[in-house]
């Protein structure tokens, strides 16, 4: 079995434990959220396209000729996880969780050598 199907469900589902457990929410607020879901399928397509490139694929190719690999990789983890600090999630456990999967992602750019 592939790691990648793996780690996004797992991804996927603590992030959302995290979201449920950190909010206070009104208990009509699932029933009133179901019409939003396809808007918020199509926001969060272009957002995680619009970071993987912006954030990880363009810094990594050009920060690897000038550095190493693992400065590359390194830098724009950082980046990425500082940059949730006041995001979704927030605070230390988002830089946290952030930051793993910068890590992630900007490893599997260098080891597939591309962005899909």
């Amino acid at each position: 079995m592939k790691v990648a199907p793996i780690f996004a469900l797992i991804f996927t589902f603590g992030t959302l434990l995290f979201l449920l457990l950190s909010s206070k929410l009104p208990s009509d607020y699932f029933s009133r959220l179901l019409c939003a879901i396809p808007f918020g399928v199509i926001v969060a397509v272009i957002n995680g396209f619009n970071e993987e490139f912006t954030l990880r694929a363009a810094p990594i190719s050009r920060i690897e000729k000038a550095l190493t690999k693992n400065d590359a990789l390194l830098i724009t983890t950082a980046f990425f996880g500082i940059g949730h600090y006041y995001g979704v999630p927030n605070g230390v456990i988002g830089v946290l969780l952030s930051s793993f999967l910068g890590w992630f992602l900007g490893k599997s750019i260098l080891e597939t050598k591309g962005f899909f």
